[in-house]
């Protein structure tokens, strides 16, 4: 029997609602030339496994296997590697339904860029309401700067050569993130690429999702994958720098609570820049410009998750242009010296500190001018943003007044939460309230648009994020 050119593995445990879709995207691939396992784990969903069966019995390119005992993601994925027979890897994923042309895009792209070793795509992350397409790195060198960050390739979306881990490579078993732990120890060794365009959509809110209810073993582990990237890459002992845990995007911006850890997290994030930056002059793992770039990038994502909206405007902190061929250093020194901070050429840890604390001060006189007892408010949003909220709040009725709950979602519409009514943004007109605060980073410039366009005055309209600092109160 000859063996087929793609191997899709596809390790399942629960998700049988999800399943036929998914194993209907692989049978309607306009490259054909492919098989299908599917792993199951033997504590599994029954109704997964007779679906998976028929489907097997219908079309002899699909196999289930049944582990002998429970064995997990990354264990799974390792023995399904081991009895592929197709010369290129299809990582799938039970509830990520693929697009008809995926595996076709991706054997074209091997074929042009044979130097290539692990190749992924964009996907269509769809939450209940709305639809965001990833923005992904596509080239070599931005891939390998920013999985310093995070894991900047979907993994239902990956292809790779089998013959990868033909040499003793296997994904590791003792991470929660195993595709991650992966990537950053091959940073050196292999080359990724993403192609420029959706091939699959991620249902990011389906039970199935293995990141729910694992956020702070992921932190942990994030933790541990940026202290050993730091090492190995560029030769720096993490704990230099007291606030290392917020390097990593899993690290939920949230833990920072009061003022003084706020700038202790933005100062140490850019000593840590500078140093990734001379370092890697001498250790020259990483392209120097895709180094700059990307670090610019995050240093503006801090910015944007601290500072959200429109509210980021009294602290002046500088945002630094990230198409530019210049240094992360050489921009961050020119844009704080235009910004009239006290500041000299050497650029000390300690001066950015107090310059960093002082506008913050600035923002805080800022929210008192702001808010003046105890506001009534509607939190728009009832998901893991509020929850994880009230859970490092702890006692939020300090701080306002929940009126009522707004969201999209109409399936949580006319439920209750604390006691308080979901309702939706239509009946915002109806209810009496001195702000709304939006419990979500992802889509606040979305939902402000929505309710500026529904007639709610702009002051009116805030993050939930401007009581996360529990010193300004």
């Amino acid at each position: 029997m000859s063996h087929p050119m793609i191997t899709a593995i596809l390790p399942v445990w629960t998700g049988a609602e999800y399943i036929e879709e998914t194993i209907e995207s692989i049978k309607a691939q306009t490259f054909a030339d492919w098989e299908m396992l599917i792993l199951g784990e033997p504590d599994g969903s029954e109704i997964l496994k007779d679906i998976s069966l028929r489907f097997a019995a219908e079309d002899n390119r699909i196999r289930w296997i049944e582990n002998e005992a429970h064995l997990g993601l990354a264990a799974t994925l390792n023995k399904g590697i081991e009895l592929a027979r197709g010369k290129y890897i299809a990582r799938v994923d039970v509830d990520d339904p693929c697009y008809p042309h995926r595996f076709e895009k991706q054997i074209a792209y091997f074929t042009r860029c044979s130097e290539v070793d692990i190749l992924g795509a964009q996907s269509r992350n769809v939450y209940p309401i709305v639809c965001k397409i990833t923005e992904y790195p596509t080239t070599p060198e931005e891939i390998r700067a920013e999985m310093l960050f995070r894991c900047c390739i979907c993994h239902s979306s990956l292809m790779f050569s089998r013959e990868l881990f033909a040499n003793k490579l296997a994904y590791p078993t003792d991470m929660p993130q195993e595709d991650y732990a992966l990537w950053l120890s091959l940073l050196d060794k292999v080359t990724f690429a993403n192609l420029d365009e959706p091939l699959l959509d991620r249902y990011v809110e389906r039970i199935t999702n293995i990141s729910h209810g694992k956020e702070n073993e992921i932190a942990c582990s994030a933790n541990k994958l940026s202290a050993f990237s730091l090492e190995k890459y560029f030769g720096l002992d993490t704990r230099k720098y007291s606030e290392n845990r917020f390097f990593n995007i899993y690290v939920h911006p949230l833990e920072c609570v009061g003022a003084n850890e706020l700038g202790a997290y933005i100062s140490n994030s850019v000593h840590m820049f500078f140093d990734m930056e001379a370092a890697n002059g001498q250790y020259k793992v990483f392209n120097n410009a895709a180094l700059s770039k990307t670090l610019k990038k995050y240093y503006n994502r801090i910015l944007n998750d601290c500072f959200i909206g429109n509210i980021s405007i009294p602290y002046n902190l500088p945002l630094l242009p990230e198409k530019t061929d210049r240094r992360f250093a050489d921009d961050i020194i020119t844009a704080f010296k235009a910004g009239n901070f006290r500041f000299d050429e050497t650029f000390g840890t300690d001066e950015l500190m107090s310059a960093v604390r002082d506008r913050i001060g600035i923002y805080i006189n800022y929210l008192k001018s702001i808010f003046d007892g105890r506001p009534r408010v509607v939190i728009f949003g009832a998901g893991y943003f509020y929850r994880k909220f009230i859970e490092e709040r702890m006692k939020p009725d300090n701080l306002f007044e929940i009126v009522s709950f707004c969201d999209n979602d109409m399936s949580k519409i006319g439920t209750f939460i604390q006691g308080k009514p979901v309702v939706a943004s239509d009946s915002l007109r109806q209810l009496e309230y001195d702000y709304i605060l939006i419990a979500t980073r992802e889509y606040y410039k979305e939902i402000h648009a929505q309710l500026a366009d529904i007639g709610v005055s702009r002051e009116k309209i805030m993050p939930l994020d401007v009581f996360r600092l529990s010193d300004a109160y």
